[in-house]
């Protein structure tokens, strides 16, 4: 899954993101928007890692880098992921605090969600045609 909008490339993470991913996800403000634990620290941040790539092996798209155009710089994460509990897919974005309320979020999460409505008719119109 490699998208862009009009001020992101979104792309695969790749290991050189893990530490970048660490540290943001370290930071209170941030960790509290996100799912399940109360406080990630590196080994649980490093766990949810290895499952953003194994999403990428088994369904072809997960969670994915957030980079600006603009500078090249690794601001977040976005993308389209199963439920753990229920195989259900959602959508999600985190960002670096400096970087809220310009609509950065929205905007991610809009062309991930544009994607997956895309990916989804596709496999569905490959059903109907066998």
């Amino acid at each position: 899954m490699q998208l862009e909008t009009e001020r992101l490339f979104i792309r695969p993470y790749t290991f050189d993101d893990l530490d970048e991913l660490i540290e943001m996800r370290s930071d209170p403000d941030v960790y509290r928007y996100l799912g399940g634990l109360e406080r990630q620290n590196p080994d649980e941040i490093r766990k949810r890692f290895r499952f953003y790539l194994e999403c990428y092996e088994k369904l072809g798209f997960g969670m994915s880098a957030m980079v600006l155009k603009e500078n090249g710089e690794t601001i977040g994460g976005s993308g389209l992921q199963p439920l753990e509990d229920t195989g259900e897919i959602e959508v999600g974005y985190s960002l670096k605090k400096k970087y809220w309320r310009q609509g950065i979020g929205y905007e991610a999460a809009y062309a991930c969600l544009k994607y997956g409505f895309r990916i989804g008719r596709a496999r569905e119109d490959r059903r109907r045609l066998r």
